[in-house]
């Protein structure tokens, strides 16, 4: 699964962006995104496919921190 960042959220995850050697499947593609709405982070991810969308509404400091 290849899960691409903006650079909002490589900043927030505290990463550097990587060079991608293999072409992933398009189905298994991702693009994540962070937003503020009403003062709370929330993470975007849409598939590159099917323009699926997964919105994470809420996240806190220690949520972002598990994730790196």
């Amino acid at each position: 699964m290849l899960i691409q960042c903006t650079k909002k959220m490589l900043d927030e995850l505290k990463r550097k962006p990587e060079e991608q050697v293999e072409e992933e499947a398009p189905l298994t593609s991702w693009h994540a995104n962070i937003i503020t709405l009403q003062r709370r982070k929330t993470l975007v991810l849409v598939n590159d496919q099917n323009r699926y969308t997964v919105v994470l509404h809420g996240l806190k400091a220690k949520d972002i921190k598990k994730a790196r």
